[in-house]
């Protein structure tokens, strides 16, 4: 029986979410070439290819090496009083709660849920580091918010501090991230703005 809103589309009647639902998660954040791909293809989509596209999409396994960990050891998150919790819970909240505010639940329809977000928690912390590194557009409706740019303000270990924290404050539960992570985060950044750059400049 499907839920009240739920739509049947093919094989997807077993999972969770709506399909409706799964195309307002469409109209979020996206950063790099992804944003580029929403602003200038999919958000151009009719209603019916964005069912299609979201009925293929949660019909897919995905890749269990990268989903959050439901051991009970692994799931525990980092304890509040750790310095590398401190750091990132001063960060969080001198650049980062004024959108998504103090609680990590952001406001709907503008700024995400970061408390209890899959994407937050999974094993690979890269997409997280790379949009505080190089901030997020929003392509909703414009004029959309969009999530600023830290890497010029942050240093490594201040970005991989505040990534740890959003990853394990609010009941989250994720590995801890180093700064070499975050290093190696914002020097795939780097070259992958001078190949564009070049690529431009042709």
């Amino acid at each position: 029986m499907l839920a009240d809103g739920e739509e049947e589309y093919g094989d997807a009647t077993s999972i969770l979410m709506p399909v409706p639902s799964a195309i307002t998660m469409i109209e979020t954040a996206a950063t790099g070439l992804m944003a580029e791909t929403l602003n200038l293809s999919t958000s151009k989509t009719t209603d019916e290819d964005l069912k299609a596209i979201a009925t293929y999409l949660k019909d897919q396994p995905g890749d269990p090496s990268n989903q959050p960990d439901q051991s009970h050891a692994a799931n525990a998150p980092l304890a509040p009083n750790q310095a590398v919790m401190k750091m990132g819970a001063q960060i969080y909240a001198d650049e980062c709660s004024g959108c998504h505010t103090a609680n990590g639940k952001g406001v709907p329809g503008l700024f995400p849920s970061l408390s209890g977000s899959p994407v937050v928690q999974q094993n690979d912390p890269t997409t997280l580091l790379h949009v505080v590194l190089r901030g997020a557009l929003n392509v909703g409706t414009p004029p959309a918010p969009t999530a600023p740019a830290f890497a010029w303000v942050l240093n490594d270990d201040q970005v991989a501090a505040v990534v740890t924290y959003i990853r394990n404050a609010w009941g989250n539960a994720a590995p801890a991230v180093g700064a070499s992570e975050a290093g190696k985060a914002r020097d795939t950044q780097l070259s992958n703005s001078a190949f564009m750059q070049s690529k431009r400049a042709r």
